[in-house]
């Protein structure tokens, strides 16, 4: 054999290894890329959730301060007359007639009688609402229920005390 044909001979299979080398080198590449992607739509997913969950948490918030802002405007006091136990006794109404709060009346309702504090007229506030979500744009209106309790699960509500609770019988067995 010729010494060139020796050389040949040897080099015939390099190519076969520098090919298989680069085709594992890729198959990881590729197999890396899919976990990643899978990650990131996880990661997106989570994001979603979580954007969710804090606008609803701010349009919570902001309705509890537009009520809470709502009640408190129909207490009218005497400018710079309220310190921290007026306060407390405007928000549980144990005010005094000397304390001069006067009690406008609900715009928006009629009730039968002035609330006695703010917590008192926030309930009143509370107890009205319609409970209905009404956004300009949206065809159907999402209607809540007037308690949270109503969607509780029957052994919540047990322990909550808004439902009696039901003795469980047994099962027998045949």
């Amino acid at each position: 054999m010729s010494p060139s044909r020796i050389k040949r001979h040897k080099r015939r299979g390099f190519i076969l290894v520098v090919s298989m080398s680069v085709l594992v080198i890729l198959g990881s590449l590729a197999v890396a890329a899919a976990i990643m992607s899978q990650g990131n739509l996880r990661t997106a997913a989570t994001q979603v959730q979580v954007t969710s969950a804090l606008s609803a948490a701010e349009a919570g918030m902001q309705l509890a301060e537009s009520r809470l802002s709502e009640a408190a405007r129909r207490f009218v006091v005497q400018p710079g007359s309220i310190n921290g136990a007026f306060g407390t006794a405007l928000w549980d109404g144990t005010y005094t007639s000397q304390d001069a709060v006067s009690v406008t009346p609900n715009e928006k309702f009629s009730e039968s009688s002035l609330p006695r504090g703010i917590a008192e007229a926030l309930v009143s506030i509370h107890s009205h609402d319609q409970n209905a979500l009404d956004v300009e744009g949206l065809p159907a209106q999402t209607s809540l229920t007037n308690s949270p309790l109503e969607n509780l699960p029957e052994e919540l509500r047990a322990r909550t005390g808004s439902a009696p609770r039901r003795s469980r019988s047994p099962a027998t067995t045949a």
